[in-house]
């Protein structure tokens, strides 16, 4: 009997080992298989490290690698939006503070550089390469202005901004999309200053204006004055010239009219008789002859 608990006892040992060992070498055959495929996602590129050195580099979909021997390093190749802050000044020397916004990414191409130079971290590139010539490069052109002029022509400071700041990037990997300065902000002094010149260069406009408008009206008037004086000339010209034409109208009838009783003494006579009323004068003066009465001895 104890022979025989014995014996199933070894039975039961041996089954629950090659159990064991069997899972062991699933689990092994699992893990190698997991080693041997990779997947490199769309948005990024796989560094292939063999033993420790850059062998190749993946692009996006599976891929096989020896276990145990190759690694795979990913290189993220999103967009990244990163913003810093830094204290710069005008070329009048007005502290401001600037905001400013860029966007990059990785340049797929160049993996194993990003790779022996950064380790593929966009901190890291961020931190001690982006972020300190960005600065640099905000600072000198933003020193190209006046602290008014730079206000007037934030578009053109931010063009200058892009052009160069793509310009001393182009040596590393990265692409530079665009940067935005999302805010420029003076000193509380510097601002109450701006605002009370504003306010002073405003009434100077109004005054300006006003005196414009009342010079304006002031010549409006004179022009109708003048317009006025102009028509009352016109009219006593006219009127001048009208009794000026009247009287040498009134003057060439009497002259003509003289001349006419002059070859024609008979048109006296007529003219009298045409006036006469028909009757005899009541009292005559002694001698005197009757009127329209001319006796001639024949």
């Amino acid at each position: 009997m104890s022979q025989n608990r014995s014996s199933n006892g070894g039975g039961l040992g041996f089954f629950s080992f090659t159990k064991v060992f069997v899972i062991f070498v699933l689990i092994v055959v699992a893990c190698g298989f997991f080693e041997l495929v990779y997947t490199v996602n769309a948005s990024m590129v796989g560094v292939v490290l063999s033993g420790g050195k850059i062998s190749s580099v993946s692009q996006p979909g599976m891929h096989f690698k020896l276990p145990f021997y190759q690694t795979v390093k990913f290189i993220d190749l999103k967009t990244n939006s990163s913003t810093v802050k830094t204290e710069a000044y005008t070329f009048d020397q007005q502290s401001a503070t600037l905001r400013v916004n860029v966007i990059w990414n990785f340049v797929g191409t160049r993996a194993e550089d990003i790779y022996v130079q950064y380790k593929g971290d966009e901190k890291y590139i961020n931190d001690y390469v982006i972020f300190p010539k960005l600065i640099d490069c905000a600072k000198t052109i933003f020193g190209q202005y006046n602290a008014e002029k730079v206000i007037q022509k934030r578009a053109e400071f931010v063009t200058l901004l892009n052009s160069q700041f793509k310009e001393m990037m182009k040596e590393f990997p990265v692409v530079i999309h665009s940067i935005q300065v999302e805010d420029i902000s003076f000193s509380k002094v510097y601002e109450t200053s701006v605002e009370n010149a504003m306010k002073a260069r405003a009434e100077v406009e109004k005054a300006k204006a006003e005196l414009e408008r009342v010079q304006l009206e002031s010549q409006q008037k004179v022009k109708i004055a003048e317009a006025e004086s102009e028509a009352v000339k016109k009219r006593a010209d006219a009127q001048a010239y009208a009794i000026l034409k009247t009287e040498e109208a009134n003057a060439a009838a009497i002259k003509l009219r003289g001349e006419a009783l002059r070859e024609n003494g008979e048109i006296v006579k007529l003219t009298v008789a045409e006036k006469w009323d028909g009757k005899l004068p009541v009292t005559m003066v002694p001698g005197s002859s009757l009127p329209f009465i001319d006796v001639k001895s024949k």
